[in-house]
């Protein structure tokens, strides 16, 4: 009797389990916080938020005659997005694209001048 019973509650359990579930799968998307250029200035900084797919970049520097350029990568090198702003004004440049979801991806930060990169950041991951 003992054996019948607690058979007849696991397979209840279990079927309540699959009734009570919601049955669809949870998007996964992660931001990426600021990350900052590694110069002495920490002469720019980008971000990426998830919600809407926009990358965030801000030259905070006058006057060093760079700017600041972002890029944001799927975690297998593509390049997703990229950024430039090139005027130190307080105001942050941003750019958002229509990506696929549940893409890990990492940022590339880094100060520029004539298209070359310099004092570049690597973010930790995020997804889209």
């Amino acid at each position: 009797m003992r054996r019948s019973v607690g058979a007849a509650v696991v397979a209840a359990f279990s079927v309540g389990g699959l009734l009570l579930g919601n049955g669809s799968a949870q998007a996964i998307s992660q931001d990426i916080g600021w990350t900052y250029t590694v110069d002495h200035n920490l002469g720019g900084r980008a971000e990426f938020v998830s919600t809407g797919d926009d990358l965030w970049v801000c030259d905070d520097v006058s006057g060093d005659s760079y700017g600041a350029g972002a890029i944001l990568y799927e975690a297998s090198g593509e390049v997703m997005e990229t950024v430039y702003d090139g005027v130190p004004d307080g105001d942050c440049v941003s750019t958002n694209q229509n990506l696929e979801e549940q893409h890990a991806v990492y940022i590339q930060v880094c100060l520029m001048r004539s298209g070359v990169k310099y004092e570049c950041a690597r973010s930790h991951n995020g997804y889209t």
